[in-house]
């Protein structure tokens, strides 16, 4: 039934998921595949939160001992005074701890000279266990937890390695596994059983209890396997439940003996998991996989791990291993290695558990207000006493517990988790633009989930930098206070050539935690880096903050900005000449990019600089006269296609990030022919800046730059910079957002002001209002008639669309040419009105 169930679950995250979406989602969900499982979302969120208690200042067990050892050192005390001490400290709390629960007449006699403590100190990083302060040979008289009457047994799996070297191949905490590795949890069923041990007794168990466990396997180098166990509740088991009837004097009573028989079995719920976990061994031959019970025919057989204990009452110790077998179709196959388990006798209700591993899952308690929270534990523990007791009365023990009884009060439920409204990019379609996710959710990454905003804003802004979220202002509940609507704003984030460090990156980790919400606001000194600035909007909280500068400014650099193409620092280092298998030596040379080189070239250094590549460029050519003809192009759009072609592997065909700046240089080498050509070659010419427009390489901004500097007198460029910058493409080209739409503020760049100018010629069908996004601009042109400025061109202006017209350039006030041909009077509009007639007619006889 089991493997019925989970293989039915195979697409469980994408269901998980579909079932908290609200609206539509069109980001493209993350399909879970069988790929490798990753844990860097877990090992983030237990590093943010360490960082996390260390600043609300909660001290681990660590930092509670060094101030100890410290103390000790600056005492001066030597290390056998302080022996004697803390023998005489345990011998005093020895006695107490008799004389408060067995009375003074059972108190046993206590030698006056005891040794001392045998402590184990942990080595090699591992995380140091508490420690006990007795002796094992008299931990029997004072840890006697058991014979109290609601005593109970706390046990927990923590992890299955070597035998050898148990106390010491613990795993490091930080350990990197192997790469190639698979590391899949394995979902399995963990079974507590306890028999009575002695002979002729019942073969019935005392005490059966089961839990799901997750079963993780990675491999070390030094130490073989290293099994993680987790479960999802510890076992527990009380005292009363292993009393058995004994005879004592003639009579017969229950009591605890010291013959019992415990036995751990892990067994897998998939039969199609990776299992074993661990090495076999056989029975006489040495070590190996045992490949006889992997499989049978086509069927996949299973087993179980099994571990055994049979020191009860006395709680297994943390450092001793259990031994560990494999039970497969009633062989035992031996291990060389051993289960760790943590477990403690102690008072029912005393809340002293052993320690555990932080489970990964949703923190409750972020959802419930102060108030519910301390009546949240008031009611469980209510709940679990009430629950203990019917159980003490019924004699049966069992793990799923109940949060409630009738007599008890019910835990309240969490509050329900906010709506996280994603408003994505304007250019995506109205209908699919919003998508809101019940819950801290990110929309990318579908499995993924926390608790907390602060959380979600730092996975969106780390693990997703291609995009800019801003948090708008969440909506809370006027009664509760709790959120209930949060929307986040998500535009893609600018393209920016990121600048080569010169020097090597060396940043150690401050002495103070890590600050999530002030990273979350913009402050970046604890990683080392300038801190972003604010939104400027006082109801916005942004998780990527960027300037409005930023924001507003174009992606691609003026063409005032744009420096001539770099010029590379050349190597002058003779070529290595390549062996050649004939008697006469031919000098074949090539680059370090190996790229084809012409035999034919004469003998340069081992740099691409230095390389002629004129026989690629003029092959290219010649593809392209045979594409025209084959194509049918004109001679104007043969002649613009072979310079821009050259022009571009001139430069050695760039990204076409930077395809702007191309194009500027282009111009600026062809500005004379531009200039001069017919219509047939502007048009060409604005046709190939219309294909790169619609192929979003550059803007309207770039292509009226670039009818200034064809019809208009261009300043000369920036001149390129030797040397480092120059190889790294310039400081203009690696900040192409700098000082950009600033001529939108009244201004042009490039143009002294009250100079004229030609018309510009935008080959675009709807040119920028540039009115909306500020003031008037000052426009060069001027009318040919009344040689007034023209202050719109598109709409007061016309051209002359006479073929032969001597100045076909020169624009004219609409008004203007409506007086100088008479038809702003009354007569001229009826004139018009009848040629519009006439032509009606005309197309309809045709």
């Amino acid at each position: 039934m089991l493997n019925s169930v989970y293989g039915s679950n195979l697409s469980r995250p994408e269901r998980r998921f579909s079932r908290h979406l609200i609206g539509d989602l069109t980001f493209a969900l993350h399909q879970s595949q069988t790929r490798q499982k990753t844990f860097l979302g877990r090992n983030i969120s237990r590093i943010l939160d360490h960082h996390q208690e260390r600043r609300e200042g909660k001290t681990t067990s660590e930092t509670l001992s060094r101030p100890s050892t410290a103390a000790t050192q600056r005492s001066g005390r030597s290390p056998t005074k302080e022996a004697s001490t803390g023998s005489a400290a345990t011998r005093d709390a020895l006695l107490n701890g008799l004389s408060a629960t067995e009375g003074p007449s059972n108190a046993p006699a206590v030698p006056s000279a005891m040794p001392r403590s045998s402590h184990t100190f942990l080595q090699n990083g591992e995380t140091q266990q508490a420690q006990r302060k007795t002796r094992r040979s008299i931990r029997g008289l004072s840890g006697r937890v058991y014979e109290e009457s609601d005593a109970e047994l706390t046990l927990d799996l923590n992890n299955i390695r070597k035998k050898l070297n148990f106390k010491t191949n613990t795993g490091h905490e930080g350990e990197r596994p192997s790469k190639r590795q698979k590391r899949d949890t394995v979902k399995c069923q963990c079974y507590l059983t306890i028999w009575d041990n002695r002979d002729s007794y019942a073969t019935a168990p005392l005490v059966s209890k089961s839990e799901y466990c997750h079963v993780t396997t990675r491999e070390t180098e030094g130490s073989g396997y290293f099994v993680e166990l987790e479960l999802d509740k510890a076992f527990t088991v009380r005292a009363s439940e292993l009393k058995v009837s004994v005879q004592e004097k003639n009579e017969h009573v229950f009591a605890l003996i010291d013959k019992y028989f415990l036995e751990l079995k892990i067994i897998p719920c998939r039969t199609d998991s990776r299992w074993p976990p661990i090495p076999l061994l056989g029975k006489s031959d040495g070590d190996h996989f045992a490949p006889d019970i992997k499989r049978n025919g086509a069927e996949l057989l299973q087993g179980a791990v099994v571990a055994k204990y049979t020191h009860l009452p006395q709680a297994p110790e943390s450092d001793t291993p259990l031994n560990v077998f494999f039970l497969h179709e009633g062989r035992t196959y031996r291990t060389k290695y051993g289960l760790q388990v943590s477990s403690i006798w102690q008072k029912s209700g005393s809340g002293s558990t052993p320690a555990r591993r932080p489970r990964i899952g949703i923190d409750l308690d972020s959802f419930r207000s102060p108030e519910q929270k301390t009546l949240g534990s008031g009611g469980v523990n209510e709940a679990h006493s009430a629950t203990r007791t019917k159980l003490d009365a019924n004699g049966i023990g069992a793990t799923n517990e109940t949060k409630s009884d009738t007599n008890g009060v019910q835990a309240p439920a969490p509050s329900n988790p906010p709506e996280v409204c994603y408003n994505l990019c304007s250019n995506v379609d109205q209908k699919f633009r919003y998508a809101t996710v019940k819950g801290y959710r990110c929309p990318l990454c579908a499995v993924w989930k926390t608790s907390k905003l602060d959380r979600l804003v730092f996975h969106l802004s780390t693990m997703h930098s291609k995009y800019i979220f801003q948090v708008q202002k969440p909506q809370r509940d006027p009664i509760s206070k709790d959120l209930t609507h949060i929307q986040i704003k998500v535009d893609t984030a600018p393209q920016v050539k990121k600048e080569e460090h010169p020097l090597q990156i060396d940043w150690q980790a401050p002495s103070e935690p890590f600050n999530l919400p002030a990273y979350s606001e913009g402050v970046r000194d604890w990683v080392g880096s300038p801190s972003l600035k604010k939104h400027s909007s006082e109801d916005t909280t942004t998780s990527t903050v960027v300037s409005a500068q930023q924001q507003l400014s174009s992606q691609f650099p003026s063409a005032l900005e744009v420096p001539d193409f770099r010029q590379p620092r050349r190597k002058r280092f003779r070529a290595i000449q390549l062996q050649s298998k004939d008697a006469d030596a031919e000098p074949v040379y090539t680059s370090v990019s190996h790229r084809p080189v012409s035999p034919s070239e004469d003998p340069r250094s081992e740099t691409d600089e230095e390389i002629d590549n004129e026989w690629q460029i003029e092959t290219h050519m010649e593809r392209l006269e045979v594409v025209s003809k084959r194509e049918g192009w004109t001679d104007h759009e043969r002649e613009l296609s072979k310079r821009w072609n050259r022009h571009r592997m001139e430069e050695r065909l760039e990204h076409s990030r930077y395809l702007s700046n191309s194009m500027v240089r282009f111009v600026r080498k062809h500005r004379e022919w531009l200039r001069n050509g017919n219509d047939e070659l502007l048009q060409a010419f604005f046709e190939l800046l219309e294909r790169l427009k619609e192929s979003s390489v550059v803007d309207d901004d770039v292509v009226s730059d670039v009818n200034k500097l064809i019809f208009q007198d261009a300043p000369p460029p920036v001149p390129a910079v030797k040397g480092k910058q120059s190889v790294r493409n310039g400081a203009a080209e690696r900040e192409p957002s700098r000082g950009r739409r600033t001529r939108r503020d009244g201004s042009v760049p490039g143009t002294p002001n009250g100079e004229p100018s030609r018309p510009q010629i935008i080959p675009s069908k709807d040119p920028p209002d540039h009115d909306q996004a500020g003031p008037t601009l000052i426009r060069p042109f001027t009318c040919g008639n009344c040689s007034k400025p023209v202050s719109r061109a598109t709409k007061d202006a016309v051209l002359c669309e006479d073929p032969e017209c001597k100045s076909p350039r020169v624009m004219y006030h609409r008004q203007c040419v409506k007086e100088q041909r008479g038809l702003d009077t009354q007569k001229g509009r009826k004139k018009v009105a009848k040629i519009g007639q006439a032509s009606a007619l005309h197309k309809e006889t045709k």
